[in-house]
């Protein structure tokens, strides 16, 4: 997936994720993520230093409408996600 948004970012071209299950924590489960930790850190770790080539971010699986906020490390907001199913 790296290589793939590298080489998106030096064409200056933007992306869309669509995917099935989404990175973080299940708002209405106590604490259920969908990926493991270390997977979701990597995941989320792409999508901090590639959000400025991820123009959209759609997920499903949770049988609910949500909407995310990710940060990066120093609190900046990063990217917006929704979430449909």
């Amino acid at each position: 997936m790296r290589p793939l948004f590298h080489t998106m970012c030096s064409l200056c071209w933007q992306v869309y994720i669509i995917a099935h299950v989404p990175p973080g924590v299940f708002e209405l489960g106590d604490g259920l993520r969908w990926f493991y930790p270390k997977y979701n850190r990597q995941y989320l770790d792409v999508l901090e230093k590639y959000a400025d080539t991820i123009a959209l971010q759609m997920y499903g699986h949770e049988h609910t409408d949500s909407f995310r906020v990710q940060f990066d490390k120093e609190g900046q907001c990063i990217t917006e996600n929704s979430y449909f199913d």
